[in-house]
């Protein structure tokens, strides 16, 4: 855990030669990096099962607003190639931070896992917009599809400091549920 590393890393700074212990101080700068990030995760998720937020609904062109979510979430992910396929000029109604936040957590978690790539299409269906986004990684056993919505739950813990705090894929679930939506 990012403590136990803290405590490790302040333990050898202490006895560390100099060339030494900047890595030390390093190391224990994104551990609080991490923690950091966890509780933010932690209070926006407990935020989102207490309250439904007032949406801001407006409508949004479909295509642009998709390729800019896929752009941004090429950024922390550059070992993954995305490539993005929306052929409609719809718009669509819903709340652009939350939706967002939603997509990206889905893109981060797919460049995750993708081997090398993560494929985004969308298109219009009887009046429903439906949003893929698909990885060429292990995939999700059919037995766990409905489990890795549930806060707290990562299938593949050998991931180590960057496999996330799974709670992505449970705030992605929420907000498109707020929106009529499911995943």
């Amino acid at each position: 855990t990012p403590i136990a590393r803290l405590r490790f890393g302040m333990e050898m700074s202490q006895t560390a030669a100099v060339d030494e212990r900047a890595r030390y101080l390093s190391g224990m700068e994104r551990d609080i990096i991490e923690l950091d990030t966890l509780i933010v995760e932690l209070l926006e998720y407990a935020r989102f099962d207490r309250d439904t937020p007032l949406l801001d609904l407006r409508p949004h062109a479909l295509a642009a607003w998709l390729r800019g979510t896929v752009n941004d979430a090429r950024l922390p992910a550059p070992a993954a190639t995305f490539r993005c396929d929306v052929q409609t000029s719809a718009q669509v109604v819903f709340d652009d931070r939350l939706m967002t936040r939603a997509l990206g957590n889905i893109l981060r978690n797919a460049a995750r896992y993708a081997h090398a790539e993560v494929y985004v299409a969308a298109e219009i269906v009887a009046g429903a917009c439906i949003i893929h986004v698909d990885d060429d990684g292990p995939g999700v056993p059919v037995a766990e599809r409905e489990r890795i919505f549930e806060p707290f739950v990562r299938l593949d813990d050998s991931r180590g400091r960057d496999g996330g705090y799974g709670l992505g894929l449970a705030i992605a679930r929420r907000i498109l549920r707020w929106h009529d939506g499911n995943i």
